[in-house]
């Protein structure tokens, strides 16, 4: 696939970035137009140093960044090993203060999100971890927790988090895990005693409907075993394996039902899109 011209190495003209937002996409035409139209727009956009790689798209995919009124900094197209792989090879390239990952289909909340979570990073001492709120795109919201409950329940949702880059460039994703590397980094960036702090802003809406949202089986199996890979003790995993079940049962009622399971977790019933 030939990509856009003259997007496809850095602006060298362009000051340092204070975040760098990097984009994983594969066959995906207007999620990433979705998502590359929503950082051009940012109030803060000078400060942005946008990523974008495709994980070898066989379809019109890339010509999406041709669409974008501002330059993106950096496009690449190469096979990879699956999105995380995708994610760190971008992060590898990374030359902002932070690095926060949008997958093509997701969206910033406003014209002013990126600004916004800057400001209070800034006035929150730097943090090496900043986590945000995110909103899914069918009900759900997603939520960061306390620290101390990451040992048996999800982080949030990597869309919402912004990474001092220098600290995750050392705990890259392990990509033993297919759904769930980003709360495993997460884990290891905390174990190691990397700071961290919750806001209770909102800044992103997110592609609810993706893999970790159909692969329900998958991810609680690899939640269980982060778990228990981080040693968190009996009580923690205990609590872990009686979460991820209940999911899964939930989960195997609703499949049964014909509801959507996506609806489900934001308490609505609604007939599932597989039976339309």
């Amino acid at each position: 696939m030939k990509l856009p011209p003259n997007q496809n190495t850095l602006a060298s003209s362009k000051p340092p970035a204070a975040v760098t937002i990097i984009t994983a996409v594969r066959n995906d035409y207007f999620g990433l137009k979705k998502t590359i139209d929503s950082v051009s727009c940012q109030t803060a956009r000078s400060q942005i140093e946008f990523i974008v790689f495709d994980g070898a798209s066989n379809d019109n995919t890339l010509e999406a960044a041709g669409t974008s009124q501002v330059p993106i900094d950096r496009i690449l197209s190469e096979p990879d090993q699956g999105v995380y792989d995708c994610m760190n090879k971008a992060m590898a390239l990374a030359t902002g203060q932070y690095v926060m990952f949008l997958n093509a289909g997701d969206v910033l909340i406003d014209f002013c999100a990126i600004e916004k979570a800057l400001t209070l990073i800034a006035d929150s001492n730097m943090p090496d971890m900043a986590m945000f709120q995110v909103k899914g795109t069918v009900g759900n919201t997603g939520r960061f927790h306390d620290i101390k409950m990451l040992t048996y329940e999800n982080i949030g949702n990597h869309q919402g988090l912004l990474v001092r880059t220098d600290v995750h460039k050392r705990f890259p994703f392990n990509l033993q895990y297919r759904i769930k590397a980003d709360r495993d980094a997460m884990l290891r960036m905390h174990s190691a005693g990397h700071s961290y702090k919750s806001f209770s802003e909102f800044i992103t809406l997110y592609d609810n409907v993706g893999l970790s949202s159909t692969s329900i089986y998958e991810k609680e199996r690899e939640n269980c075993l982060i778990t228990r890979n981080h040693k968190c003790g009996p009580i923690p995993l205990l609590k872990s394996y009686g979460l991820r079940l209940s999911r899964i049962l939930i989960y195997s009622i609703t499949t049964k039902l014909g509801l959507d399971w996506t609806s489900i977790k934001a308490f609505r019933l609604v007939p599932s899109r597989k039976k339309q």
